[in-house]
């Protein structure tokens, strides 16, 4: 078996779905990446785990056989870098998405479906933790009126927050919140109020009518007696409690895993914005499917 971990993004752009994953070249950069990031040896094992799930998620979705090859290879290679999957679970870690992108311009469109990884809030826990950010995150707390609530506060110049539930629970919501310890030792609060969800929610509304004028905010904004599902709200906590710290590194430079018919050219010959992925030399990009995927999460769930 070849030990190569280069391949020419024209090769890429040629392949099947099944090609990809059995490309000996995308297998060693996938191994590569997982053992370099996790400091193990176990990249094979889980290579061949995240085949079968990556695989199982196209077939239950007939949008992600029509995406790209490229954006298929870069969240492959996402799961390698993160550490993560799209396994079905209780606690799933990442889910494999797609969206429209008009890659013509704002007059003459022209759509194109793409795969992305999206990352659940069980998958940033991991992450985090991984990376050394975050030693441990407490259950995360659901406030309800009735109950002491001081809000998230300074104290001696470190966050903290009063609070005791009242004897008898009342179903309206006020907020949520979470405890984090550090691997120093120091403690971070994290906090969501119902008027940050409501913000969301016209977010999530003004996304979804994005090609769809009947389009409307994720149901779960409002499906719990017109207030956020707790397991929802607990979710989009966490995946908010992180705004604060330290980006997650993006999957470092994908080019660098490509060959090009000069490999001493210093430009970037394929105009890929290192930031959000998209080409930057020309095209209009609009993504259309905007779905709030966030999945919710029991409240009394132990991370």
């Amino acid at each position: 078996m070849s030990t190569e971990t280069r391949i020419k993004r024209a090769d890429v752009e040629k392949m099947t779905i099944a090609q990809i994953v059995d490309d000996d070249r995308v297998k060693n950069r996938f191994v590569e990446l997982y053992n370099a990031r996790t400091g193990s040896s176990s990249g094979v094992a889980f290579y061949a785990l995240t085949i079968e799930s990556f695989i199982r998620a196209i077939q239950e979705d007939a949008n992600l056989s029509q995406c790209t090859p490229m954006s298929l290879y870069s969240a492959f290679l996402d799961m390698a870098y993160y550490g993560i999957n799209v396994t079905k679970s209780s606690k799933p870690q990442a889910y494999l998405l797609w969206n429209n992108v008009n890659v013509g311009t704002a007059v003459a469109k022209n759509y194109q479906k793409r795969a992305r990884l999206e990352i659940s809030p069980y998958g940033e826990l991991f992450i985090r933790q991984s990376m050394g950010q975050i030693k441990h995150a407490d259950n995360p707390v659901v406030v309800h009126e009735g109950d002491e609530y001081s809000g998230v506060y300074y104290k001696n110049g470190a966050k903290t927050v009063d609070y005791k539930p009242a004897k008898v629970k009342s179903n309206k919501i006020i907020a949520a919140f979470m405890r984090i310890e550090r691997v120093d030792g120091s403690v971070d609060y994290a906090e969501i109020t119902l008027d940050r969800m409501n913000q969301l929610a016209g977010y999530s509304e003004r996304k979804n009518k994005q090609g769809n004028p009947n389009g409307s905010a994720n149901a779960l904004y409002s499906s719990n007696s017109g207030q956020p599902d707790e397991g929802f709200l607990v979710a989009k906590l966490i995946k908010h409690a992180f705004s604060t710290y330290p980006r997650a590194p993006k999957n470092p430079n994908l080019q660098a895993t490509f060959t090009t018919e000069k490999e001493d050219a210093a430009e970037d010959v394929y105009g890929v914005d290192e930031e959000t992925g998209e080409v930057t030399n020309g095209p209009v990009v609009e993504e259309c499917e905007a779905e709030d995927v966030t999945t919710p999460i029991q409240a009394n769930e132990t991370f």
